[in-house]
C-alpha cells in the first residue's frame, strides 16, 4: 500500500514540477515566437503587474499543493510506523516469554522486575487468591467425599454390632 502511495506521490510531483517549469518558460517561449512572426512583444507595465500576481498566485498553488501532500504523506507514514511497532513489540514480546521458558535464570529475574510494580504486584495477589479459593475448595470437596465414606463405613459398622447374632448353638 505504502509502494502504491509513493508511485501516485511521485507521479503528482512530477505533474506539478512540469506545470511550475512550463509555467517559469511560457514567457520565454512567447517571446521568441513573436520574434519568429516579426511582431515585437508589447510589454506595458501592467503586463508586468499581472504577470507576477499571475506567477504569485500560481506559485501559492503549488506550495500549498505540496503542502497537503506532505501532510497526506506525514500521516500515512505515521500509521504504517504505528503498524510496525506493534508487530515489533508482539514479536519481541513472545520471543521473551519463549527465552523465559527455555532459561529459567532470566525468568526468575523478569519476574522479580515485574513484582516491583505496584499493579503487577497486585494482580498477580488477585490470581494467587483465586487460585488458592479453587485449590481449597476441591481439598474441602475431597475431605467432603472422605467424611461421607467414613460415615458410611461407621454407620455399616454400627449395623452390624446392632445385630446380634442369632445362633442356637450360643443358647
Amino acid at each position: 500500500m505504502v509502494k502504491k502511495i509513493l508511485k501516485w506521490l511521485g507521479r503528482v510531483i512530477f505533474i506539478v514540477f512540469l506545470g511550475f517549469i512550463g509555467g517559469c518558460l511560457s514567457p520565454f517561449i512567447i517571446s521568441k515566437i513573436q520574434f519568429l512572426f516579426d511582431t515585437p512583444p508589447v510589454v506595458s507595465i501592467s503586463d508586468s503587474i499581472s504577470i507576477a500576481n499571475t506567477y504569485i498566485v500560481f506559485t501559492t498553488f503549488i506550495f500549498t499543493a505540496i503542502a497537503i501532500i506532505v501532510a497526506v504523506a506525514s500521516y500515512l507514514f505515521s500509521q504504517e510506523a504505528a503498524k510496525s511497532r506493534q508487530i515489533q513489540e508482539n514479536t519481541l514480546f513472545s520471543d521473551l516469554i519463549e527465552n523465559c521458558n527455555k532459561n529459567e535464570e532470566q525468568g526468575k529475574k523478569l519476574l522479580s522486575k515485574l513484582l516491583e510494580n505496584e499493579l503487577v504486584l497486585e494482580h498477580f495477589e488477585g490470581m494467587v487468591k483465586e487460585r488458592l479459593d479453587i485449590l481449597v475448595e476441591q481439598h474441602l470437596k475431597k475431605l467432603e467425599t472422605k467424611k461421607d465414606a467414613a460415615e458410611a463405613g461407621i454407620n455399616a459398622l454400627k449395623t452390624m454390632i446392632d445385630k446380634k447374632p442369632t445362633h442356637k448353638e450360643d443358647k
